[in-house]
């Protein structure tokens, strides 16, 4: 639940805001024309929201979840490519709102949390050799739970976001004043 959380998340912020997404592709890729960057934003998307749609619905999880490897270890590359190269805008993997600041070292933590997440949940979709239900079979209790624990992280990466957004412009010498205009 909360992979599938982290992704429609992702996919809602991105299509909200679309130039953080091609900002960073412009980068990564100079080379390739607009309308190669826009068909990877539509792929990124897309892979993103059936990622999240596969774990929602619980259909072949073993390979659902080795999918989510693959696509956090593309997008860690990414990241990491991102940083070694000197982008100064940030990954805009949740949309404009994380593409303040740069890459850095929590982008890539998140990265890896959601990795081991991935590969824990693979090991016991696997361990257990059952099939894997669609969420909506499973007892309330224990979705409302799931759901807490979901919007407690999803809370929790917020709020660290927050302050070390608070803690960059600080450093580089923006007024309080500034930081709330900003925020407007």
């Amino acid at each position: 639940m909360l992979l599938a959380a982290v992704f429609l998340v992702a996919v809602y912020s991105k299509m909200r805001e679309r130039s953080a997404l091609r900002a960073v592709l412009r980068f990564l890729a100079p080379s390739m024309g607009p309308r190669v960057h826009a068909l990877v934003a539509v792929a990124v998307l897309a892979a993103e929201g059936a990622l999240a749609g596969l774990l929602i619905v619980g259909l072949s999880a073993e390979i659902v979840l080795v999918g989510v490897i693959g696509f956090l270890a593309v997008t860690t590359l990414a990241l990491g490519v991102l940083r070694m190269r000197g982008y100064e805008g940030g990954c805009a993997c949740f949309g404009e709102r994380s593409a303040r600041g740069t890459v850095g070292w929590p982008d890539l933590l998140r990265n890896g949390i959601l990795g081991a997440v991935t590969v824990a949940a693979l090991l016991l979709v696997v361990a257990s050799g059952a099939e894997t239900p669609p969420l909506w079979t499973f007892p309330f209790p224990g979705v409302a739970a799931a759901a807490a624990v979901t919007a407690s992280v999803v809370l929790s990466y917020t709020m660290l976001d927050g302050i070390l957004a608070v803690r960059s412009a600080r450093r580089s010498g923006v007024s309080r004043n500034a930081v709330g205009a900003a925020k407007q």
